[in-house]
C-alpha cells in the first residue's frame, strides 16, 4: 500500500513545511471495522485537530467529523476519530462497515482558521459497491 505525501508551503515567506500523508486507499468488508490514517507533519496535534469529509462519485464533499467527536450533521456514531498526539496521526474509525461507505476520504489540519492544508485522500473500497 503506498500513500500520498500532500507537501503544501505555508506561504512563499516562510520555511514552514506541512505535509500530510493518507493511504492511497483501503479495503473492507461490510459489517467490518476499518481505520483510515493521516500522519501530519508541521502541525502539533496537541493543538490542533485533524477534520475528515468524505466524497461519494458525483457529489460534493460531506463533513464527516473534527478531531475525536464532533460529527457533521446525519453523521452516524459508527463514525469516531482519534488523535494521537504522540505520533501525530489522526485516524477516522468506522464501525460495521456498509457497502454506501464506499468513498473517498480525506483529511486536512489547519495552522490558523484561514490557513488549512489537505490531502489527496484514501478511497475506501467495500466489495459489492
Amino acid at each position: 500500500m503506498f500513500g500520498l505525501t500532500c507537501k503544501c508551503h505555508r506561504n512563499m515567506y516562510t520555511s514552514a513545511d506541512v505535509r500530510l500523508v493518507q493511504p492511497a486507499s483501503e479495503s473492507t468488508t461490510p459489517g467490518e471495522t476499518v481505520r483510515l490514517t493521516c500522519t501530519v507533519h508541521g502541525i502539533s496535534l496537541s493543538k490542533k485537530h485533524v477534520y475528515w469529509y468524505q466524497q461519494k462519485r458525483d457529489s460534493a464533499p460531506r463533513f464527516i467529523l473534527k478531531g475525536t467527536d464532533k460529527r457533521g450533521e446525519g453523521i452516524s456514531d459508527r463514525f469516531t476519530g482519534l488523535e494521537d498526539e504522540s505520533t501525530n496521526v489522526g485516524y477516522l474509525t468506522i464501525t460495521n462497515v456498509q457497502s454506501e461507505d464506499a468513498a473517498e476520504y480525506y483529511c486536512f489540519s489547519c495552522e490558523a482558521s484561514d490557513v488549512c492544508y489537505f490531502c489527496s485522500g484514501t478511497r475506501l473500497i467495500v466489495p459489492g459497491k
